[in-house]
């Protein structure tokens, strides 16, 4: 099961403060309801522009749940989607160039032993969803992002 807890603060302070007071009410939750948490895969990201990430960096955030100290990432994925601290998407579409290129170069390298029919089912089985999926989010990427 994929669980993603959003909080929102101005300051690194106030983060923690709020995530640490909305983990204990998520570890009561999980424990009325006869679940865990794996804390050792659980990971954390703080996500703002470079400039507000900057001001941050001498500041160390602890995020803590059931007092278990939660690693902080700079990028994670979810649901196939690599989400990095600046939201800038890069790092997800440099993977998602990989899988397509890998993929056509398939398509390519079998083409000769199939008809054009089977040829455009497998692209658009195996290629064409990668365009597709979530494509709302990170579609709009342009040439000048970081």
């Amino acid at each position: 099961m994929l669980t993603i807890l959003t909080f929102a603060a101005s300051t690194l302070i106030d983060l923690e403060k709020g995530w640490n007071t909305e983990s204990r009410s998520l570890n009561q939750w999980l424990i009325s309801n006869k679940l865990s948490l794996n804390v050792a895969k659980t990971e954390c990201m703080v996500i703002g522009s470079n400039q507000r990430l900057h001001s941050f960096s001498d500041e160390q955030i602890n995020i803590e749940i059931d007092a278990k100290l939660i690693t902080k990432v700079k990028e994670a994925k979810s649901l196939g989607v690599i989400i990095d601290e600046h939201l800038s998407w890069s790092n997800h579409i440099d993977a998602l160039s990989k899988k397509i290129s890998s993929a056509l170069g398939t398509l390519k390298r079998i083409r000769p032993f199939i008809s054009e029919h089977t040829a455009l089912q497998i692209y658009q089985a195996f290629i064409l969803p990668h365009f597709d999926y979530y494509s709302s989010v990170w579609g709009d990427c342009n040439l000048t992002s970081p």
